[in-house]
């Protein structure tokens, strides 16, 4: 099992909308966020993608992703942690959340 790759908007949706349904604060995805100028999304799946499920705001105040810690590489979705609804944070790999998975 591989930690959940949302490679398509459709998936980006369902896992939005279950986070917020079953009202988690936040969840691990598969992603490994490429902060250039563009910045995208790298899944388990092997695909890489962009997203509009970016937050506007996070622990610093900037749109994501920011990068604040300096080394925030992975891509969890949090539930209106920000009071910004169910969206995309870069996160620093060492925090403690839960991972969903897919074969």
């Amino acid at each position: 099992m591989n930690p959940i790759s949302l490679d398509s908007p459709a998936k980006e949706r369902e896992f939005t909308n279950l986070i917020r349904r079953e009202n988690e604060k936040y969840f691990w995805t598969g992603g490994n966020v490429n902060h250039g100028r563009n910045p995208s999304i790298r899944w388990p799946s092997g695909r890489t993608t962009t997203s509009n499920q970016w937050s506007n705001t996070g622990g610093a105040g900037r749109p994501q992703p920011d990068n604040r810690e300096g080394n925030e590489n992975c891509l969890a979705v949090l539930n209106n942690f920000y009071n910004d609804g169910q969206r995309f944070h870069d996160v620093s790999c060492h925090h403690r959340k839960p991972v969903i998975c897919e074969r």
